[in-house]
């Protein structure tokens, strides 16, 4: 299932209740980071894995998902191969 922007991922996810939610940080409407607070806070997504794919690679923007609760993080500039070891 994918979403446009981050208030209907928002939405799709409470619906859909998900595994695995794969998302960047710069979505319209709402942020990466704040789809990432939603999710970690609600009662029924709260075990919904959250994988971030940014391009903002830093280790404090690191540190601070995975405070937020993200599960794990890859650089978008990884190949498809990572991306899919990390979903395993």
């Amino acid at each position: 299932i994918e979403a446009d922007n981050g208030l209907t991922a928002v939405s799709l996810i409470q619906r859909e209740n998900p595994q695995i939610v794969i998302t960047g940080l710069g979505l319209p409407g709402i942020d990466g980071k704040q789809l990432l607070q939603i999710v970690k806070s609600g009662k029924q997504e709260k075990d919904i894995r959250v994988l971030v794919v940014t391009s903002a690679d830093s280790d404090e923007n690191e540190a601070e998902l995975l405070k937020l609760g993200a599960d794990d993080f890859i650089s978008r500039g990884r190949s498809p191969a990572v991306l899919l070891e990390r979903l395993k």
